[in-house]
């Protein structure tokens, strides 16, 4: 069963500390985020599926290894409900290539279950975005793509 960090009473609580555990490096603080059985599953950006808490702090503690995510949650769309809450957002991370820093954006979904221990993530999605220049910062709605 992952640690509890801290009191998770809300989505919103467990999405800051996830956050804050990427930014940070802190696999344990990370792992305290999700629901404790063994159906949770996360998708990493342009990676594949991986369902289990074992396999998630694996993912993770490797990511790790390379350092703390530098980025920022914005945009947060919550749609909450008693036991559900599903939130969709843009993750702005802080990329280097080729000498020069730009920001890149991941279009993320977290599923958050309400659980005897408090809210709980049980699902974190993420796709790959686009990369954005340094000179050129993001503004949400600028641009639409329908499918």
């Amino acid at each position: 069963m992952p640690d509890q960090a801290e009191l998770l009473l809300s989505p919103a609580d467990v999405e800051r500390q996830f956050y804050r555990a990427l930014s940070t490096g802190d696999i344990n603080l990370l792992m305290a985020c999700w629901s404790d059985d063994d159906e949770v599953a996360c998708v990493p950006p342009g990676g594949v599926m991986v369902r289990g808490l074992s396999a998630i702090r694996e993912l993770f503690a490797d990511l790790f290894e390379r350092g703390p995510v530098n980025l920022t949650a914005k945009d947060i769309h919550a749609v909450d409900s008693v036991m559900h809450a599903v939130h969709t957002l843009i993750e702005e991370i802080e990329v280097v290539a080729e000498g020069q820093k730009a920001m890149a954006q991941v279009f993320a979904t977290n599923v958050f279950l309400k659980t005897p221990r408090g809210w709980r993530l049980q699902v974190h999605h993420a796709s790959p975005g686009q990369v954005i220049s340094a000179a050129e910062p993001h503004v949400a709605g600028a641009e639409r793509v329908l499918h």
